[in-house]
């Protein structure tokens, strides 16, 4: 349509429209068909680019929307559980004290990997210990556990902390500290896990399996006490194996991450 200027409008449609025309009016000119061949061959590429550039990106969008990493349920869209540490003795770690910002008191911690975690509960009992530990990993709190004279000691990551010195006294360096590989406690109903069969490159047949996204579990062992399961727990995580721990109503099943199994059947 003309603008308020009298010309015409230069939007896609009208250009298109302009397009089609003008190869209506060479079919209809006495033009030499090579000459009229070669136009209409350069017109139609004009018009089938931007079909093609339509076509790749629908392509794209319908290929995200129905990955099955894309497609989220309402259980699955909740935050995932974060990863804890389980040290096993008493130099895996650094004591000291922190400061948060809107914290007066100076706070007990520990330094692991960089990071500060607040001194959060102690506990005596195996199973609980695990169950809060499931628990605050399922609020999205990443979390150390170390033993002590009691028991269990709990501490939680504070990512604002800074390392609290005494007045006139100087700033204290932290001699370095690294924890061993993470760990995940979960529950059997954890959303996000799933059980599937696995195939491992070492092992003859298949396996129990846990998958977290693209990530397999093979299951290493079921343990119906707790002591045992988080000293279990430790020793893997200490050698560098990541682990999940499944919490059941009265067992404790022991996942390894394993960077090259294949699920079978999910």
């Amino acid at each position: 349509m003309p603008g308020n200027d009298g010309k015409h409008d230069p939007s896609p449609q009208n250009s298109d429209m302009q397009r089609q025309e003008k190869c209506y009016q060479l079919l209809q000119t006495g033009h030499p068909k090579k000459a009229v061949g070669q136009q209409l061959g350069t017109l139609f590429l004009k018009l089938l680019v931007p079909l093609r550039l339509m076509s790749f990106f629908l392509t794209i969008i319908v290929a995200l929307l129905t990955s099955p990493n894309m497609t989220l349920t309402a259980a699955d869209s909740k935050q995932l559980p974060q990863s804890t540490k389980l040290l096993a003795q008493r130099d895996d770690y650094t004591t000291c004290h922190i400061s948060l910002p809107d914290e007066p008191q100076r706070l007990p911690a520990i330094a692991l990997d960089g990071n500060f975690y607040s001194f959060f509960r102690s506990l005596q009992d195996s199973a609980k210990t695990l169950n809060l530990l499931r628990k605050l990993s399922a609020n999205g709190e990443q979390t150390v556990m170390t033993p002590n004279k009691r028991g269990y000691a709990i501490w939680v990551h504070e990512s604002d902390a800074v390392l609290a010195t005494n007045r006139g006294s100087k700033a204290r360096n932290l001699p370095p500290s690294f924890g061993p590989a993470n760990s995940w406690i979960v529950s059997a109903d954890q959303s996000g896990y799933n059980t599937c069969s696995l195939k491992v490159p070492d092992l003859p047949d298949m396996v129990r399996g846990l998958a977290n996204g693209q990530r397999l579990f093979s299951l290493y062992r079921q343990e119906s006490d707790p002591k045992t399961a988080l000293s279990l727990g430790s020793r893997l995580s200490q050698r560098g194996d990541e682990i999940v721990i499944l919490v059941g109503d009265a067992s404790y099943a022991i996942y390894v991450y394993e960077p090259s199994a294949i699920v079978v059947r999910a």
